[in-house]
């Protein structure tokens, strides 16, 4: 008998890696959109995972189970190109490492911390982490690869495997979504659900109005489309 196809799990913007522990341990929030979890080692599952900044690793998922996860330091983008970030710090890689807690929220790029909230520190710990954050190490080249192309070979090679995909990409969400809209949508179909966090707080000219814009383009092909944070 033929086995079922594996489910595919994309991971945009891994960061320490929390983004997969809340999906794998399921916390309310996604409990409630009918997510069952358990994806971290389930052999039905392949997990894909992007991270831009090379300071960042899989800190939170050290003892998990993680042979079913491909983590590649890369940036999520439009097109296959080395692009430059801003503000990226060896820090924002190894505070959560210390022991300071599990967070919910994402050590941003662009570092735009709440530390007391992330981490519960004392006070007098979380100012002297945002100081020592905000001296960053400056600008950074990384690999950026096309999504829509990666997601186009993916379903050519698992045409009957649902795929889920995360998406936390510091505002590169814009342009990335308005690309598959644009340019692959014949492939959102494939997607059964997606989880988007948005940034429009830190991008120029961007709005809540236009996350529902994006929200709704998506909701043509997806059935699931979920904003994330």
């Amino acid at each position: 008998m033929k086995s079922p196809p594996k489910k595919i799990f994309i991971d945009c913007g891994a960061n320490l890696g929390q983004g997969l522990l809340l999906f794998d341990q399921t916390d309310a929030g996604l409990r409630n959109r009918g997510w069952e979890g358990g994806i971290l080692g389930n052999p039905n599952w392949v997990i894909y995972s992007f991270e831009a900044n090379p300071f960042c690793s899989l800190k939170f998922l050290e003892g998990h189970d993680t042979s079913n996860v491909l983590f590649q330091h890369k940036a999520v983008w439009t097109k296959d190109e080395e692009i430059t970030l801003q503000g990226t710090s060896r820090l924002a890689a190894s505070l959560a490492a210390a022991g300071r807690g599990h967070p919910h929220r994402h050590v941003f790029q662009n570092v735009r911390l709440d530390l007391d909230e992330l981490y519960r520190c004392s006070s007098k710990e979380a100012r002297l982490a945002t100081a020592n954050v905000l001296k960053s190490e400056g600008p950074v080249v990384t690999r950026a690869f096309d999504c829509g192309l990666f997601l186009k070979n993916l379903i050519t090679e698992h045409p009957d495997s649902p795929i889920y995909i995360k998406l936390d990409i510091e505002g590169a969400e814009y342009p990335v979504l308005e690309h598959l809209l644009k340019n692959h949508s014949c492939l959102l179909s494939n997607i059964d659900s997606m989880w988007i966090e948005f940034h429009e707080h830190i991008v120029a000219n961007k709005s809540k109005g236009d996350n529902r814009i994006l929200v709704n383009s998506l909701n043509k092909y997806i059935s699931n489309v979920y904003q994330w944070q």
